[in-house]
């Protein structure tokens, strides 16, 4: 796990709720189940609606990416590539074509295998290129969705005050703070602590 990543959230969560403790409030006027409803609930509701099935299910499968530091594997699939390059020079391309479909990693596995079936150098590498390309705009896909409801979030907990200040008799959770005021605070930890700052990780 990512020290520095959980290090920030709860740093960024409990400043929120020590500056508000200091100034004589309570965890409890922030953290409230109606506004977590009107915030979460709205901001889930704006993300569904902007983007599709799909993509929601590969932001979710990616969550555990901004907790988890990535590996590096870029020696241990540098020294593969040399042993498959000289098992391949010793004992011709198709020597090693079992041995390719086992790889792991897909962008290598299909670059190879286009070699092994006799694509000329240029070719490979446009293909290759192509995919390439592919992959960044499918990897991005996760940070725009988180990316999205950091800056719906605030917004949803703004429209939440405004409704529920129809309210005929709001209550009154401490001097000079009706109660409609309260969702935004809960709503601005969601982009500043979690949301906004995810596409990053």
């Amino acid at each position: 796990m990512d020290r520095t990543t959980l290090f920030g959230l709860l740093l960024g969560g409990m400043s929120l709720i020590g500056g508000h403790y200091l100034e004589g409030g309570s965890a409890g006027m922030i953290l409230q189940a109606t506004a977590c409803v009107i915030v979460l609930g709205g901001t889930a509701g704006a993300v569904c609606l902007s983007f599709t099935g799909p993509q929601l299910r590969q932001s979710w499968q990616s969550l555990p990416c901004v907790f988890r530091k990535p590996r590096d594997e870029t020696s241990d699939q540098a020294v593969r590539l040399v042993e498959l390059a000289y098992r391949a020079r010793r004992n011709g391309l198709l020597a090693v074509e079992g041995e390719v479909a086992k790889l792991a990693d897909p962008f290598m596995r299909r670059s190879l295998q286009l070699v092994i079936d006799g694509f000329p150098p240029q070719q490979v590498r446009e293909i290759m290129e192509m995919d390439l390309t592919q992959q960044d705009e499918r990897g991005l896909m996760p940070a725009r969705v988180f990316e999205a409801a950091g800056g719906y979030a605030p917004t949803i907990g703004i429209l939440g005050a405004v409704s529920c200040s129809t309210l005929p008799n709001p209550p009154v959770w401490a001097p000079g703070w009706p109660w409609p005021l309260w969702p935004p605070f809960t709503a601005w930890p969601l982009p500043t602590c979690f949301f906004s700052p995810s596409p990053t990780s």
